[in-house]
């Protein structure tokens, strides 16, 4: 199940601090981040995709789930 959320990540190196946690959460195939929109989007394909805002807040970031 593919979740979308916007995030207040900025750039690479924002993607970069998290991507260690995602990638150990999700898999590196199973969550992306989309560099060229503003909020930038963070697409998690996983029954527990919500484990995504705790992440990124554990490193300072917000997420918050895109209105289907």
């Amino acid at each position: 199940m593919k979740v979308q959320y916007k995030t207040t990540l900025k750039c690479q190196g924002c993607v970069d601090k998290v991507a260690e946690d995602l990638t150990k959460e999700f898999g590196a195939e199973n969550w992306s981040v989309d560099l060229n929109t503003n909020p930038k989007i963070l697409t998690v394909d996983s029954e527990h995709a919500d484990k995504a805002i705790e992440i990124l807040q554990n490193k300072g970031y917000k997420a918050e789930k895109v209105a289907e």
